[in-house]
């Protein structure tokens, strides 16, 4: 890569910037010159006291705020995970200049996806009894089992996590906002303006693999999916993100 390259990292539902675990590092080491730019939304991680905005359009102006405020340049790569795709979307159709390419990950739209294929009702239900859970770690080993097809280390990584919310607690309130922005997001019929690397998990457990399917389908994107790993795709198979991401840059 001739040029540095500012790549913005973006989070689902209620995550924060640490949830990325070792992924920001592996891809600054597998891909030179990417500089990995990590934000938390309102109302996670460090941002955790404020309120979190109800609608994808207002979340991506909050995430612009932030990637300014650390002097980064545009134009961006934007990874966005689930929710993150959302804003990764949005952000490229309202501010193409700002944007080199972007890389959505288990993600869905409006329209083009069911509701109950955007998020399966069995793992809705069991995500919601899991967010309204007290005890940190008791929640967190829940939304690992959902997030995750991972089996080796889940309760380090629990333990981890649980210790994040401890110190940066996610309101409910939060929670229902990130919800409602992500089941309200409906970015119509306009076309990608640039670059779009689909990537699926075709055992998500989560969101159906349909939906990165009809993202793809309908805008004819390119789209890779992985046969093992679970919603969170940079988490269970990092190498191959990154593989896959390197083969789309060059």
């Amino acid at each position: 890569m001739s040029t540095p390259l500012n790549c913005v990292l973006l989070q689902g539902l209620s995550r924060e910037q640490r949830h990325w675990e070792d992924f920001p590092d592996r891809l600054a080491r597998a891909i030179p010159g990417l500089r990995p730019i990590l934000v938390d939304l309102p109302g996670n991680g460090a941002l955790f006291q404020r309120t979190s905005p109800d609608t994808v359009e207002d979340l991506v102006e909050a995430v612009r705020e932030e990637v300014r405020a650390l002097k980064c340049d545009p134009p961006y790569l934007v990874l966005g995970l689930s929710l993150g795709g959302m804003l990764a979307w949005d952000w490229m159709l309202a501010y193409p200049q700002e944007i080199s390419g972007i890389v959505v990950m288990n993600t869905s739209l409006g329209g083009e996806c069911s509701l109950t294929k955007r998020m399966f009702p069995k793992s809705f239900l069991r995500l919601a009894a899991a967010f309204m859970r007290r005890d940190a770690l008791a929640r967190e080993r829940a939304i690992v089992h959902w997030m995750s097809n991972r089996r080796d280390d889940t309760q380090v990584l629990a333990a981890r996590w649980a210790e994040y919310a401890r110190q940066c607690p996610v309101s409910s309130a939060n929670v229902l906002r990130q919800l409602r922005a992500a089941a309200r997001f409906h970015p119509g019929e306009e076309q990608p303006t640039r670059p779009v690397l689909v990537l699926s998990s075709s055992a998500d457990r989560v969101t159906s693999p349909d939906c990165s399917l009809a993202v793809a389908q309908h805008h004819g994107l390119l789209m890779h999916s992985h046969p093992k790993a679970g919603h969170d795709l940079p988490l269970d198979a990092p190498v191959w993100v990154i593989e896959q991401l390197a083969r789309w840059l060059v």
